[in-house]
């Protein structure tokens, strides 16, 4: 593996979901696997199958964690602190003075052991290792690898052979695959030496007969479906049917691929065509999108569903929107739409940018009916619902944040004045909690002094984005970037649109 050992990114994992109905079916899953995986270490300790166990604990609950444990003859020895943001890498990093997101890395074993476990912890990797019950020739690889060549991810070293940088391997045992990790979900607490260590398999076996049924099933489905790691430029992407994980890695010039194939996958996975997705579509030239959107296109419903009068009117109004977000394409791939129509705009930004996980809502029945046409492989995304209704429902769900969020401020002050200040206060909690950037536009019709505060249409950008959110009552913005296309519609005001982009944060 070619590698630039000067270099190395800041450290992140970040998840998302491929819709909201899959990350409802699978969330709690997930989460419920996690725990009792973590209660399986205990237990282990308990019967005396290890002599201790790693884990992390906020440093908040640590004092009521420690009472608890005694109680069943158990201490717990806090080794370090830690970002909470690399807990489930390959080994978590220390944290810094300054930092505030923490956990603490501990161990838990028997009180008669503690003096032990206390010895082998200055003793070094090794010895950390045996006392955690990890197989012996996965510690030698833990130490070559992470130790003496410093590598910070070591899932490529795993099959590395020879000079190839792509690696596909069939049937993997569930049991050793390592690959979710970063959300907890493996039958084994170490980083094994390679996808075919047998001392690992039976750690995974064992590990896995001691979970409850229901709970096994769970891991075992997850672990056995197809994924994908790839890494380039210190970056990993981490492809799944359910999610995607993107997380830091070793430095790398070119990309290396690693995937583990597979038959198995869940009812509602992910659709299309690329590895590890699964196309429940046909695959006929008429399905790629440049064909299908010559076959929509032609359609009056695909311009009258926004409101417009031509298609030419739609395509001019929403250039300035498209030119700016191409411009800022690095802050955002899941992006909802309030307001949207059949989502053509999104379907715009959709072919700028393919990797893009678009949502949306609009009142009008009809078009979201056209915008499953549109957007066939993430048809569960767009909902038949009036803005207010779909954003209580998201503001209500714990986690779910979006990159970015397409709106029109109009929409606030139109529930303002018809007397839905709760639906108008949700809209701005929800713009301003639950999107890390916003994109607010505004149509001709919608740039009125009356709906800019006193600003003409023709004003400066920034005064009309501004006026347009006093208007709306929204503040404790900052303006990233903004566009606009009034030097080109001088003669024309209701073709002008403004758009700008704002960071809540």
């Amino acid at each position: 593996m070619e590698r630039l050992e000067d270099l190395q990114v800041p450290e992140w994992t970040r998840v998302m979901w491929g819709s909201l109905e899959i990350r409802n079916a699978w969330e709690s899953k997930i989460s419920a696997y996690r725990d009792a995986f973590l209660q399986l270490e205990l237990d282990l300790v308990k019967i005396g199958e290890r002599k201790a166990a790693l884990v992390y604990f906020d440093p908040m609950v640590l004092i009521d964690q420690t009472m608890e444990l005694v109680k069943e003859g158990l201490t717990i020895l806090p080794v370090e602190k830690v970002k909470n943001g690399t807990i489930y890498t390959a080994y978590s990093s220390p944290a810094s003075p300054y930092d505030k997101d923490i956990s603490l890395r501990c161990f838990i074993c028997k009180i008669e052991d503690a003096e032990e476990v206390r010895l082998a912890a200055e003793a070094g990797d090794n010895e950390v290792g045996k006392i955690l019950g990890y197989p012996e020739c996965c510690r030698k690889f833990f130490q070559e690898v992470w130790v003496n060549q410093k590598f910070i991810d070591t899932s490529w070293k795993m099959v590395e052979d020879g000079d190839d940088s792509t690696k596909e391997l069939e049937n993997v045992d569930p049991r050793n695959n390592v690959l979710w990790r970063w959300l907890g979900v493996r039958a084994f607490s170490h980083l094994p030496c390679s996808f075919d260590c047998k001392a690992t398999t039976q750690i995974g076996e064992r590990n896995l007969s001691l979970l409850p049924n229901a709970i096994k099933d769970i891991g075992l489905e997850i672990l056995s479906w197809p994924v994908e790691w790839s890494a380039l430029h210190g970056i990993a992407e981490i492809k799944t049917p359910i999610l995607k994980i993107s997380t830091q890695t070793d430095v790398t010039p070119i990309t290396y691929t690693l995937r583990l194939k597979s038959k198995s996958y869940p009812e509602k996975g992910i659709s299309g065509v690329n590895f590890p997705f699964k196309n429940s579509a046909t695959n006929s030239y008429t399905q790629k999108l440049s064909f299908r959107s010559v076959e929509f296109e032609s359609q009056d419903w695909y311009y009258q569903d926004n409101s417009f009068s031509s298609l030419e009117a739609m395509n001019n109004c929403h250039k300035p929107i498209l030119s700016l977000l191409r411009r800022n394409m690095s802050k955002y791939k899941n992006i909802v739409d309030l307001g949207c129509g059949n989502g053509a705009l999104l379907y715009k930004l959709n072919r700028l940018r393919n990797e893009l996980l678009p949502y949306g809502c609009d009142i009008n029945e009809t078009a979201i009916k056209h915008s499953k046409i549109i957007h066939s492989d993430f048809y569960s995304n767009f909902q038949s619902a009036d803005i207010a209704t779909y954003i209580k429902v998201l503001n209500g769900t714990p986690g779910i944040i979006f990159d970015l969020c397409l709106l029109t401020p109009a929409r606030i002050k139109e529930y303002d004045e018809s007397g839905r200040s709760e639906d108008a206060d949700a809209l701005r909690y929800f713009i301003k909690n639950k999107c890390k950037y916003v994109l607010l536009y505004s149509y001709g019709d919608n740039l009125s002094p009356d709906e800019t505060g006193g600003v003409p249409w023709e004003a400066p950008r920034i005064e009309a984005a501004e006026g347009t959110f006093h208007v709306s009552k929204i503040d404790g913005y900052q303006i990233v970037d903004s566009q606009d296309n009034s030097s080109s519609q001088t003669e024309n005001p209701s073709s002008v649109t403004h758009a700008t982009l704002v960071d809540f944060n």
